[in-house]
């Protein structure tokens, strides 16, 4: 949801859907319940058989590891992108953020990413973004860049409606193209 601050700053925020959350959550204990009744013989197949019993392991680890990483952003949620003067800020919860100035970002738009939206940042240099990609990977992105692919893609756990309401806002605050 993108929402801004009521002191007049021009700061607009996108935050993670809670459906989305909540979804990743109860996922995460079911896999747990599931390893569980593997690992503790309540189903009739897991009894005795070892291999059974490692499935049923990896299971509950995996779920305790989903539990583990989004409990924490429905519990204590936080903006996943934040726009402010200074320009446009990635805050993810896992692995590094980033910051983007005006001056660098041409466009934004919501963009496919697998079966989910992401929200695509187009550059105005795209020879200075290519030139901080690794060497294998720089073709692949003159590829997508010909087709029209955004330089930049953000993972923002939100849906198309959401993103697309956050770029109509960035653009009317921030005079950045919408695509």
């Amino acid at each position: 949801m993108a929402s801004a601050q009521p002191d007049g700053d021009a700061r607009v925020e996108l935050w993670p859907a809670k459906s989305l959350l909540v979804l990743a959550v109860a996922i995460g204990l079911l896999l747990i319940g599931i390893g569980a009744a593997v690992l503790s013989g309540l189903l009739p197949a897991a009894r005795g058989a070892a291999g059974e019993r490692w499935l049923g392991a990896f299971v509950v680890v995996f779920g305790a590891g989903t539990l583990a990483g989004f409990a924490p952003m429905l519990l204590r949620p936080q903006p996943i992108v934040v726009a402010d003067a200074c320009g446009l800020h990635h805050l993810p919860r896992f692995g590094r953020g980033a910051s983007y100035a005006w001056d660098q970002i041409a466009a934004v738009g919501a963009v496919r990413l697998g079966k989910h939206h992401g929200l695509g940042l187009w550059m105005k240099d795209r020879a200075a973004v290519d030139a901080g990609r690794p060497a294998w990977r720089r073709p692949l992105q003159r590829l997508q860049a010909a087709f029209g692919g955004a330089d930049r893609k953000l993972a923002v756990m939100n849906g198309r409606t959401a993103i697309a309401a956050f770029c109509s806002e960035l653009a009317a605050r921030h005079r950045v193209e919408v695509r």
